[in-house]
């Protein structure tokens, strides 16, 4: 390049080049490791103080958005924000299939080495991942609100406050969600009995919305997801949920799980 009668550019050239060739990404100068930048400015002559005390100033931004754009043609990879549509494309088809955010990534990471695309820094990923998380759970949130009548809200909003007994709730009578979480173990006549009701409770819901449910279309995988996120979680953080359509996904995610 002609820019190369010019020392800056050419470490800077170097540089960017081994750290694309060794991880497929870019940096900017203010990120280049010490070592690396005093071992490249040895071997073309250079002194190492006069560029470790600029930060990133002795690489002008143009030059260096001139080499990345050389680096990629050369080795023929991809911008990555030229492909950000078809990498969310791909997020979104992985958040379906349920897959936990940090398998979510690596998947993305060798999707981007097969499609010769680069690997940006982690934030970049990360934020796909979490916008892909989010439209998914939305537009299921989205489409069983549409679909639910007011009775349905009505329902459901009840069955969210109902106490396994008469009464307030209380610690020793809590929400019945809470019951309908764990089967019981106990071979006791009584437990055998109370876990009798509750699959009867567990029935009767998954009866009225079946039906329902399923035209909301969301993946068996990721109403396993939901499902086992309730039986996790403790009560104050489903009851801290703002959105109600939120909660009735959930709620009858768990109820599907556990019912199958």
């Amino acid at each position: 390049p002609d820019d190369f009668t010019q020392k800056n550019a050419l470490l800077g050239f170097i540089l960017q080049r081994g750290y694309f060739l060794s991880s497929y990404k870019f940096f900017l100068p203010e990120r280049f490791h010490k070592e690396d930048l005093i071992f490249c400015c040895t071997l073309l002559g250079l002194n190492p103080s006069d560029y470790l005390n600029q930060g990133g100033d002795w690489y002008k931004k143009a030059t260096r958005l001139s080499h990345k754009r050389q680096i990629l043609d050369y080795y023929g990879f991809q911008e990555f924000k030229e492909n950000r549509e078809k990498i969310s494309e791909e997020a979104i088809s992985l958040v379906n299939k349920a897959l936990k955010p940090k398998q979510i990534f690596y998947y993305l990471v060798n999707y981007l080495l097969n499609e010769k695309i680069e690997i940006p820094l982690y934030g970049a990923i990360a934020s796909i991942i979490t916008q892909s998380l989010n439209q998914v759970e939305q537009s299921f949130i989205d489409r069983l609100n549409d679909l639910l009548s007011e009775e349905d809200k009505e329902y459901l909003e009840d069955f969210i406050q109902l106490p396994v007994g008469e009464g307030d709730i209380s610690p020793s009578n809590p929400y019945l969600i809470t019951t309908l979480k764990k089967p019981n173990q106990d071979l006791k006549v009584s437990k055998i009995r109370e876990d009798i009701i509750q699959f009867k409770i567990i029935e009767e819901v998954f009866t009225r919305f079946e039906s329902l449910f399923q035209n909301v279309e969301i993946t068996d995988a990721l109403v396993n997801y939901y499902a086992k996120w309730m039986i996790i979680a403790e009560q104050p953080q489903f009851n801290s949920m703002q959105d109600k359509s939120k909660k009735y996904l959930y709620l009858l995610s768990l109820i599907v799980y556990q019912y199958r």
